[in-house]
């Protein structure tokens, strides 16, 4: 499935090969994106797995593929992968925090403010830190604050 390649409905390969694909008007898909996506969906039935499993599966054996051999390019990809982590790490810690702070609005804690200033703080943390934006951040507390708000209002 990773050696498959997204074309429009255009290109010579697919009129070609497929006698063009045109548009899908219903959903609005033109080109080979269909045909990529039903090779994943096929792909993944067969491993046992979640199409979106099988994709990332795919890119990191593309990856494999191809090994960096520029010292500075090994370097980059080391200090990539402890960010991925790190960030992987934050934004785990922001759900939890966020499921926490609505769960004890639900049921009325009295620590239901601390819970909710914490996770606020956690996520105004990521956002300074760089691991999600400003905006989302944002968008993020405001949606927390109006259900804590609806929650404990309820």
């Amino acid at each position: 499935a990773a050696l498959y390649e997204s074309l429009a409905g255009t290109d010579p390969e697919v009129t070609h090969n497929f006698g063009g694909t045109g548009k899908n008007t219903k959903i609005g898909v033109g080109g080979t994106y269909g045909i990529i996506a039903d090779a994943y969906r096929e792909a993944a039935a067969k491993v046992g797995i979640k199409p979106r499993e099988m994709q990332s599966v795919t890119w990191e054996a593309v990856r494999g593929m191809f090994p960096e051999n520029i010292k500075s390019q090994i370097k980059r990809n080391r200090q990539n992968e402890k960010a991925r982590l790190r960030n992987k790490a934050v934004r785990s810690e922001l759900k939890t925090r966020t499921k926490r702070a609505l769960s004890a609005a639900e049921q009325g804690a009295e620590n239901s403010a601390e819970v909710t200033r914490e996770a606020v703080k956690r996520i105004d943390m990521a956002a300074s830190k760089g691991v999600i934006h400003k905006n989302t951040a944002a968008r993020r507390k405001s949606r927390l604050m109006k259900r804590t708000a609806a929650a404990q209002n309820a």
